[in-house]
């Protein structure tokens, strides 16, 4: 990655990278900016996972800790709570609600998405509104109490450990593709415009060299995306495409000349 980061230095300050830029094939071009979207990937994954390590064997001790001390049975499509009294446990999006006596669809009305477990359904509200209900019934036989979850927990930290990290892998992976898919979407849409004011100005550029300059010129972008994650906004976001149009105009007005 040492002369990919010196290579972007050098784009942002030679005013002759264009030249360099129309004798890459395209797969390298494309390659160069896959680069930085897998560093800035690799980073965050590399940070998860070793923190997955970390906190999945203390696990058993944080939910003997944190997790309230009741007893949950449903037996027979009936749910049975000891204490019978109700159990909320809310975020100010989302909330799962165990409420045996008066629990239903309208505790959901307030929250973007969450669960309720009454006495005899299980009630689902998506992030995108959808309300569905289920009967306890389809669920079988089940209990939980803290000090079962714990030990069911302690017996299998690997297969715990194993199935968070393909669910992170997993995320990732989709997290990855349909950033590359919408951003490629976007540049080929762009490198298309190029080409055409290339034909009105009546001036000679590629398609091909139109598409190489616009992935070099979503390197940037991409960079100060990955960097201000974080802090992101729709000034940032503005940055970005009025750096993507600039840099990929100011190329491609480089490398052309009027036809003779």
């Amino acid at each position: 990655m040492i002369s990919t980061f010196r290579e972007t230095i050098i784009s942002l300050r030679d005013p002759k990278y264009p030249e360099v830029i129309v004798k890459k094939t395209i797969p390298q071009s494309i390659w160069y900016w896959l680069k930085y979207l897998l560093f800035f990937t690799l980073i965050p994954l590399i940070f998860l996972t070793f923190s997955l390590t970390y906190y999945t064997p203390q696990l058993p001790r944080i939910i003997q800790e944190h997790f309230p001390e009741f007893s949950l049975t449903v037996s027979q499509g009936q749910a049975s709570v000891v204490p019978n009294e109700p159990y909320k446990f809310a975020t100010p999006e989302s909330i799962f609600i165990i409420d045996t006596t008066t629990g239903s669809a309208q505790s959901l009305a307030d929250y973007t998405s969450g669960f309720v477990i009454s006495r005899d359904r299980l009630y689902v509200k998506s992030p995108d509104g959808n309300l569905s209900d289920l009967p306890l019934s389809e669920l079988g036989d089940f209990s939980y109490n803290r000090e079962e979850l714990s030990a069911w927990i302690s017996r299998r930290l690997f297969a715990v450990w194993l199935a968070a990290l393909a669910g992170l892998l997993f995320f990732a992976f989709v997290a990855v593709l349909s950033y590359t898919l919408f951003n490629f979407a976007l540049i080929f849409l762009w490198s298309v415009i190029l080409a055409l004011l290339g034909r009105i100005s009546h001036r000679s550029l590629s398609f091909a060299a139109c598409l190489k300059v616009s992935v070099h010129a979503a390197v940037l972008p991409l960079v100060i995306s990955a960097v201000t994650f974080l802090g992101s906004s729709a000034l940032i976001t503005l940055l970005n495409i009025a750096l993507f149009v600039f840099y990929s105009l100011s190329w491609s007005k480089s490398l052309t000349r009027p036809a003779k």
